[in-house]
């Protein structure tokens, strides 16, 4: 639910990065920094804490890391 709100509201307005850790920890349980170090350093070859983050987000939403992995590169990446 708050995915649709948060790509619905972002192709509308401009949204603020207040705005935008409210909805990363929302729906993935981490704020946005966190996550964007988590794909930096996945870029480098280290995978251990973008896994990590997935594995948090896939609890937070009774889903598989898989899934959330693409949730995640979609709204945020």
């Amino acid at each position: 639910k708050a995915a649709n709100h948060f790509r619905k509201f972002s192709s509308k307005a401009a949204l603020t990065a207040q705005d935008t850790n409210a909805y990363a920890s929302e729906i993935i349980g981490v704020d946005i920094k966190t996550l964007e170090k988590a794909a930096e350093s996945t870029m480098k070859g280290d995978v251990s804490a973008y896994n990590a983050v997935m594995e948090k987000a896939a609890a937070k939403n009774d889903t598989s890391a898989e899934k959330m992995s693409a949730i995640v590169s979609k709204l945020f990446l």
